[in-house]
């Protein structure tokens, strides 16, 4: 009888002590949440405030492009190259063209695809990178806008799978880069290669594990 009071006197303070410590390990569990780095892909794209008009009703804007990815994955990040009705659907290739920063040793900066009625800009981001871009042409035919802001619509994919071994030797080794880190005028860039179908159709092309997101751009 003295040994079972013995324990349920030792369970009691055990049971106690547990009690008293719960506060601070939940608090500890949650310091260490907040304390964990967010990772994701963070988009920015600002109106410079430039434009050019070309013959009517074309006019090429110029933007400033911040992007980074603190993931541990490779994403391409997928720019329409027109303004348009603040859609985006990337489909079917035709086209590819590299663009080259060739003032730090020949980095690979970004593609134009040719898809569809305009097209896309597609920029590699290997994980860990940062990339600053100014001046990025972007077409529209209806401009200056009457808007005080804009809706640009992008998209972010983890691979471009294009049918035609042409246009797919173009990006080749796109997504094999430790890292792409730059900081570069648009107006700087310099061809790299390019390839195209004989016929000017698409080739049908895969978007892998493909999400859609938007950034709101103020024009005044």
């Amino acid at each position: 009888m003295k040994k079972s009071i013995t324990n349920l006197f030792s369970g009691s303070i055990l049971c106690l002590s547990v009690l008293l410590m719960l506060p601070f390990v939940v608090q500890s569990c949650k310091s260490m949440k907040e304390q964990q780095p967010v990772r994701n892909i963070v988009v920015s794209l600002k109106y410079n405030g430039k434009f050019w008009l070309g013959k009517p009703p074309l006019a090429t804007v110029y933007f400033d492009l911040e992007a980074s990815n603190s993931t541990s994955a490779f994403k391409w990040l997928l720019l329409p190259t027109f303004l348009g009705d603040g859609g985006f659907s990337p489909g079917g290739v035709y086209s590819v063209r590299r663009l080259l920063n060739k003032g730090d040793g020949e980095q690979t900066v970004l593609f134009k695809i040719g898809a569809g009625t305009d097209g896309y800009y597609a920029i590699p981001l290997p994980s860990g990178s940062q990339v600053k871009l100014t001046n990025l042409e972007i077409g529209d035919y209806d401009w200056p806008k009457s808007e005080a802001s804009l809706t640009m619509a992008y998209a972010l994919t983890a691979e471009i799978k294009i049918e035609s071994p042409q246009l797919q030797a173009v990006l080749s080794n796109a997504a094999q880069l430790p890292q792409n880190d730059f900081s570069v005028d648009f107006a700087d860039l310099q061809p790299g290669g390019s390839a195209n179908m004989d016929d000017l159709k698409d080739s049908p092309t895969q978007y892998v594990d493909t999400s859609m997101h938007a950034v709101v751009v103020k024009l005044k």
